[in-house]
């Protein structure tokens, strides 16, 4: 689907280079303002290759191509150029594009690093390591969050839930354009993560 279907804007163009037509593959790997993430990039001379057809076909291209490791980071420079573009697109421009790109990137990381630790969860009967996510009891749901500050780019929030099975139920993602504490975005995260779980009608969930 392009972007211009979308009604962002009548003639199809981009917005931004008023050149190109507004595909999906023009918004996040072409536009002049979202290139420079891409060049500078390990993928630079991999995007030479890759289909331009449709951003499913590159993406399913790209997870062929390159280890685990490398497609988180290809996914999240992706996801960080499409919110960057976004930013300028309606008109609320990051402070900085280098550190916004960087809060996406660890955003990522640490979220797979915690589905690492979720598919380790320990079944020994000695005991259970404190690294590993562990199923809550029937009838509770166990609420994760993290949060992640970055000078000139914001603050970055994110909640999984899950039910007694390790299912989720529900994530959010957000972004605030604020500057606090660690200490506060974790709690602010805590805080998002109840008022889900609530929203889900649950009323009390694990640690």
């Amino acid at each position: 689907m392009r972007v211009n279907q979308r009604h962002i804007r009548s003639d199809g163009l981009c917005k931004i280079c008023c050149c190109e037509g507004e595909s999906i593959i023009h918004a996040i790997f072409l536009c002049s303002k979202v290139r420079g993430i891409w060049d500078f990039s390990p993928f630079a001379e991999l995007l030479g290759d890759a289909p331009s057809v449709s951003f499913s076909e590159r993406l399913l291209w790209f997870h062929l191509k390159v280890n685990h490791d490398d497609f988180l980071l290809f996914v999240s420079l992706a996801w960080a150029a499409w919110a960057y573009r976004n930013s300028i697109v309606f008109e609320e421009p990051w402070q900085s594009r280098e550190v916004g790109v960087l809060g996406f990137v660890k955003l990522v990381h640490d979220y797979s690093e915690h589905m690492k630790a979720v598919s380790c969860v320990s079944n020994r009967a000695g005991g259970v390591s404190r690294g590993s996510w562990v199923l809550p009891d029937a009838g509770v749901v166990r609420i994760n969050t993290d949060a992640a500050v970055f000078e000139g780019w914001g603050v970055g929030l994110a909640t999984v839930i899950r039910d007694c099975h390790g299912v989720i139920l529900d994530v959010i993602v957000r972004r605030l354009q604020a500057q606090m504490q660690v200490a506060m975005a974790e709690a602010l995260a805590a805080r998002m993560g109840v008022y889900l779980a609530r929203r889900l009608g649950w009323d009390r969930g694990g640690a």
